[in-house]
């Protein structure tokens, strides 16, 4: 399992997070019940976060000192000109040594580039 840290914009830290998980097993499809499939203001610790899912980073998302236990083929480069269906969307969200498992991510070129290398080949 790689180990990532990344940053989804340059202002990312809002620091305010009105659920927190710590030390749990996290189902990311249990937490995105509303439409659309949105998971706000959290914060992960600790965590197991498992899919299956692809999630869309939409504003302050932090991953620091997390594991992916996914291919390469699990990253997307996001196009702003499109609109998305079946896509997990998080905002204001930090993951902080987490674990994913079964985990995809649309994200902007860049930071597909920074994960990928924190990732394991197939």
């Amino acid at each position: 399992m790689g180990r990532v840290q990344a940053v989804s914009d340059a202002s990312a830290e809002s620091g305010t997070y009105t659920v927190q998980h710590e030390k749990q097993v996290v189902r990311l499809s249990e937490l995105a019940t509303a439409a659309p499939p949105i998971i706000r203001d959290a914060e992960f610790v600790d965590c197991d976060v498992h899919g299956p899912a692809v999630v869309g980073l939409i504003s302050h998302v932090t991953f620091e000192q997390c594991g992916f236990d996914a291919p390469r083929e699990a990253l997307f480069i996001s196009d702003e000109d499109r609109t998305y269906v079946g896509i997990i969307g998080l905002e204001n969200v930090r993951f902080f040594r987490c674990r994913f498992h079964g985990v995809g991510l649309l994200a902007p070129a860049e930071m597909v580039e920074g994960f990928s290398a924190g990732l394991r080949s197939r």
